[in-house]
């Protein structure tokens, strides 16, 4: 039988037309990167775009969410995925999904249980689940389902009427208007029949055909043939359905809409794929009805299924002949299809092509959509053009009539301007949205980047005074308030202003984010001050919030909810812990080693737990008690080796060891370091290890390995911003090895020549370059080249400005160093005019080594 009703369901599931449902999302993980989006963020981007009727960018999105979150807080994420998979004609693919819902007894994920039921042909089981559910149960958007599911089970039994009534509730939940032309469409064929039992489809199939005999050649006649043929379906007498469709349409006089449907359900009934798909394409070549168009593009998409290039193909050949009328839906379809496949040239073709050629298009905002899409979306030799991308959205919002999705559409764009870093026009946008019609639980999250985007800029204060303004009176998510003043907080600290933004946290904690104050807000902000004062250098005042904190929690006048008491707790104690370590109260009862023992046992698992070892290990390590510091951290990596510090407690544990100083210690090292190289090869700690592993090699005099280690480190992080230190270091083996000055002069020589080197580094390349030329008796060379370099140092460079301007101590003393050399290899040649220059240069600029520079001037005078 034709099955209307997956079409109707299809429809209102999208919260469009059908023809979104293949509207796909690009690869790669933008969204997910962005830092503005939170998981709470990112599946209400999910949903919007369902709404929008772009059920596979949906999909794309709420699928990386589901897989990122842990059982029991994914069930949200789910419904949302199953949502997206139901719209786009997936069912065995919901079902699949059906195993990672946390609750598989709610009214919720029950009715979308029954939809893939019926979908699926199980129509007992769909009827067992709908007869146990109430309406009453659900929401809104769940009651457009529940009347879909039982509406298409009463259809299945041929309760015509009935099946009319809940597509016609369920129709009333519609958002667009090609969804209830759709409906309309399902509804007018359950009108077509009489309401009836399956026992009667028999003996009405007599009745019809032979009113389709008596009253051929007229309209009655046709109508009763597209009821016979439904009839004929439904009894899996398909050849006899396609008979009397067959026989109608020979008729010459009939109505273009009656000859269309009589077509369409022909294709429906039509066993073989390629009749199927050559009855679709002369239909579609031919009528001049939008709603018989998306039908009729439903069933060819579900025809073609994943050969998009044959799909594309039958478009491209519709778009020739097709009607004027119809043709801006298939250039929209074929647009879809370029992006699902990536080609997001083709798409922006398509779209331009409808809003150029069809200016008056009801598909203006969805051609807007497709280019918008295109735009952001990045691909193979293509970046997200996110400014672009803003452009159209702002054009979709202007011609959206629901005044809150029209908000939301520029919501969207501002976040593209965001992305972009626009972050003046992106701010002005989101302030903008926080007055509109934006809806409430998204004012929060414009509110949010509004104020992140003028702290991008650099403007606490705006920042500070929306902040200020909204709290007294705006509804305000406390997840979204906690994130801002995390972000104003942040911004003071990095201007060096702790204390201000402690001063700001106690303020909040004393009027908006008081007692009353959620909770969760509330406790979160408390540690915040706690942390403050810490960084602030306030140990005292840092012990005592933290204290205070862990009363309050005990007495139960701070009452957050487990989670949050949990987490603030830990913290507060790993506080305590620091600020009694910093205080110098290390041991005995009430001390940060009591502490941090007492955070392990109320909270072993917790993060500030894990992170205890390391703070604990540096408290032994600056008493020089290294062995101790060197268990602790292999305590806490072969206790929690998946744990987030457990790489950091490797290359801690070795650093340790390796100051213990004995070859087994150098050795312990290296496994540790090996250890850590192995687990965690993706750990940014890789690239510091296998340095400390060379570094410990040439500690054992091992420098053939050490030189082989530091080549290998080259090679694999060329680009990584320290590979100085790799090319520095593998030049000291060159030369601490007899034959090897040439090429350790060779690697200080490109080390002193690479671009944008730290001043440092280069002072110091510059005097083991030299250095390898005094090693191999060219004394005059080493001389030129330690003048050269000294001399551009003392100079002021490129700058022009002196040295004391622009060199901190690490230059200064190989520039000392350099001049030394230089001035005791003009002493070896005999020239000490030449040398008592390079002594007075380091006096006169107050070298490092100035005291020994004016003892070597009075021996030469003297002499």
């Amino acid at each position: 039988m034709l099955n209307f009703s997956k079409f109707l369901a299809v429809a209102l599931l999208s919260g469009a037309a059908a023809a979104f449902a293949q509207m796909p999302a690009p690869q790669g993980n933008d969204v997910q990167k962005n830092r503005i989006l939170s998981s709470e963020a990112v599946l209400e981007n999910a949903r919007s775009a369902l709404e929008l009727g772009m059920p596979a960018i949906s999909e794309n999105m709420s699928e990386k969410l589901v897989n990122s979150l842990p059982e029991g807080g994914r069930d949200e994420a789910c419904f949302v995925l199953a949502d997206s998979l139901i719209a786009q004609g997936k069912f065995e693919n919901v079902r699949k999904i059906f195993p990672l819902f946390g609750n598989q007894h709610s009214p919720e994920f029950l009715i979308r249980k029954a939809i893939v039921s019926l979908q699926l042909g199980d129509v007992y089981g769909a009827h067992e689940i709908v007869s146990k559910l109430s309406e009453d149960a659900l929401s809104e958007k769940s009651r457009a389902w529940f009347y879909v599911a039982r509406g298409s089970i009463l259809f299945n039994e041929g309760n015509f009427r009935s099946a009319s009534d809940d597509f016609s509730a369920a129709k009333k939940l519609a958002k667009s208007e090609v969804v209830k032309r759709e409906a309309d469409a399902l509804i007018n064929l359950c009108r077509m029949s009489e309401d009836m039992g399956v026992k009667d489809l028999e003996t009405l199939a007599s009745e019809l055909s032979l009113k389709t005999s008596l009253f051929m050649g007229t309209n009655a006649g046709v109508q009763f043939a597209k009821q016979y043929a439904l009839l004929l379906g439904r009894l899996n007498r398909r050849q006899d359905a396609l008979s009397v469709v067959e026989n109608a349409l020979n008729i010459a006089l009939m109505p273009d809409i009656d000859r269309d449907e009589l077509q369409l359900i022909s294709s429906s009934i039509e066993p073989s794929q390629e009749r199927k798909r050559a009855l679709l394409s002369t239909l579609l070549k031919t009528t001049k009805s939008p709603a018989v168009t998306e039908q009729a593009i439903y069933l060819l998409r579900a025809s073609f299924g994943d050969d998009s290039q044959s799909y594309a193909d039958m478009l491209n050949d519709v778009l020739k002949s097709g009607s004027p009328l119809i043709l801006d839906r298939i250039l929209l379809e074929l647009s879809y299809i370029a992006i699902g496949r990536n080609d997001f040239e083709n798409a922006a073709k398509f779209a331009d092509a409808l809003l150029r050629d069809y200016p008056a298009s009801a598909f203006k905002v969805n051609a807007f959509g497709a280019l918008a899409w295109s735009a952001f979306a990045s691909g193979e030799n293509k970046k997200p053009e996110y400014r672009q991308a803003a452009r159209y959205l702002l054009e979709m919002s202007g011609l959206e009539k629901n005044p809150k999705m029209s908000d939301f559409i520029r919501f969207i764009a501002a976040d593209c301007y965001f992305l972009e870093g626009d972050f003046d026009t992106a701010g002005a946008m989101y302030k903008a949205l926080i007055e509109s019609n934006l809806s409430e639980r998204w004012k929060g999250g414009a509110f949010a980047r509004a104020a992140e985007s003028f702290l991008n800029l650099g403007d606490i204060e705006s920042a500070v005074l929306l902040a200020d303004s909204s709290y007294s009176r705006l509804a305000l998510n406390p997840d979204d308030v906690w994130r801002t003043e995390w972000s104003i907080s942040s911004m003071f600290r990095k201007n060096g202003k702790a204390k201000e933004a402690g001063r700001r946290v106690e303020h909040l904690l004393n009027t908006v984010i008081n007692r009353d104050a959620n909770q969760d807000l509330r406790a979160k902000m408390l540690w915040l001050e706690a942390r403050l004062a810490e960084e602030s250098g306030d140990f005292g005042k840092s012990l005592d919030l933290s204290e205070n904190i862990l009363s309050m929690l005990k007495l139960g006048t701070l009452k957050p909810s487990a989670e949050t008491a949990n987490m603030i707790a830990s913290n507060a104690m790993l506080i305590k812990a620091r600020s009694l370590a910093a205080l110098g109260r290390l041991d005995g009862n009430g001390g940060a080693f009591d502490a941090y023992e007492k955070l392990r046992g109320e909270y072993p698992d917790s993060d500030a737990a894990q992170i205890s070892y390391l703070y604990e290990a540096r408290n032994f390590a600056l008493r020089g008690a290294y062995a101790q510091a060197l268990q602790h951290c292999k305590t806490l990596a072969d206790t929690f080796p998946d744990g987030k510090y457990a790489d950091v407690a490797l290359y801690d544990a070795a650093s340790y060891s390796r100051r213990l100083g004995l070859e087994s210690d150098y050795k312990e090292a290296l496994i540790l370091l090996s250890r850590l190289v192995e687990k965690y090869p993706k750990s940014p700690k890789v690239f510091y290890a296998k340095i400390a592993q060379a570094e410990i090699l040439r500690l054992m005099s091992d420098f053939a390995n050490a030189a082989a280690m530091y080549r290998n480190i080259i090679s694999e992080f060329e680009s990584h911003p320290q590979i100085k230190i790799a090319n520095m270091g593998l030049g000291d083996c060159m030369l601490a090895q007899t034959g090897h000055e040439s090429d350790a002069a060779m690697m200080f020589e490109r080390i002193y020549s690479m671009p944008d080197i730290p001043a440092g580094a280069k002072a110091e390349a510059a005097f083991k370059w030299g250095f390898a030329f005094e090693r191999m008796g060219r004394f005059r060379e080493a001389a030129e080249i330690w003048w050269i370099s000294a001399n551009k140092f003392l100079s002021g460079g490129q700058s022009g400005q002196g040295l004391g301007v622009e060199f901190g101590p690490n230059e200064r003393y190989w520039i000392a160093r350099t001049l030394l050399e230089l001035a005791k290899t003009f002493e070896r040649l005999g020239e000490k005019s030449s040398a008592v220059s390079a002594y007075e240069l380091i006096v006169s600029h107050n070298l490092p080594g100035v005291q020994n520079a004016r003892q070597k001037l009075l021996n030469i005078k003297d002499k």
